[in-house]
């Protein structure tokens, strides 16, 4: 059914209600309206569209929403747009078309945000595209003088996962930022071999508790692992 109010204003809180409970139904009933021409979008509201198809596993229609925006430059682009479509190259696992929405998104000279680069560095880490992929949007993080936050050193932990001495610069650009840490910033440094030994680790994990940190299964199990690789097997 069409809704009463028609207005971008109003389609964008019907879908970010709709997008928000998954009812993936009731999206797709919006996003039929749209293509027909039934009802009003604007920027706001195509947002809303592209990530309320996202939250209910529609990344792929999503993704085919913001495309087609290419030939609707009335509509125009702003960060929160492009994060959008972002996010849903994650949900996808496709980090090089995250990847290259994010190099068009600086082309247009449009600013990205901390959560741009989160997004970005969670599609590296959860594809396991490349730690150099995921370190070059850490640079350029850094070059356009964006702040990181805990999430951000969290995933780059993650997706520099497979070159320790990445991680360990990671670690410590983390130390110097003064950023704070929580379980998931230890758990990936381990995983990520930041500490070089046996001793480094148990040298965090006391680093950790002093921090009023708890520890769970997975950080402990990730510091077994890191003895383990240590040749400390019987740890």
């Amino acid at each position: 059914r069409v809704p009463n109010d028609r207005s971008p204003k109003a389609v964008s809180k019907i879908l970010s209600r709709l997008g928000s409970a998954g009812e993936k139904d009731g999206v797709e009933h919006i996003l039929g309206l749209m293509e027909r021409g039934e009802i009003d979008m604007d920027r706001v509201a195509f947002t809303s569209l592209i990530t309320s198809l996202t939250r209910c596993g529609m990344w792929e229609r999503a993704l085919a929403v913001f495309g087609s925006l290419r030939s609707r430059p009335d509509i125009g682009y702003d960060t929160i747009l492009y994060n959008a479509a972002i996010s849903a190259c994650h949900k996808g696992r496709r980090p090089y078309l995250a990847a290259y929405n994010f190099r068009e998104m600086k082309a247009k000279g449009i600013q990205p945000s901390t959560s741009t680069y989160n997004t970005i560095l969670a599609s590296c880490a959860s594809k396991r595209a490349s730690w150099k992929m995921a370190f070059d949007f850490l640079h350029s993080m850094r070059h356009d003088k964006v702040s990181p936050d805990t999430q951000t050193f969290n995933t780059a932990l993650s997706a520099c996962s497979g070159n320790a001495e990445k991680a360990r610069e990671v670690w410590k650009w983390m130390l110097e930022e003064q950023t704070k840490r929580d379980k998931y910033t230890y758990t990936a440094a381990f995983k990520a071999n930041v500490p070089h030994d046996l001793e480094g680790g148990l040298s965090m994990l006391e680093a950790m508790q002093r921090e009023g940190i708890r520890p769970d299964m997975i950080t402990i199990n990730s510091l077994l692992g890191l003895c383990a690789k240590s040749g400390y097997v019987d740890v």
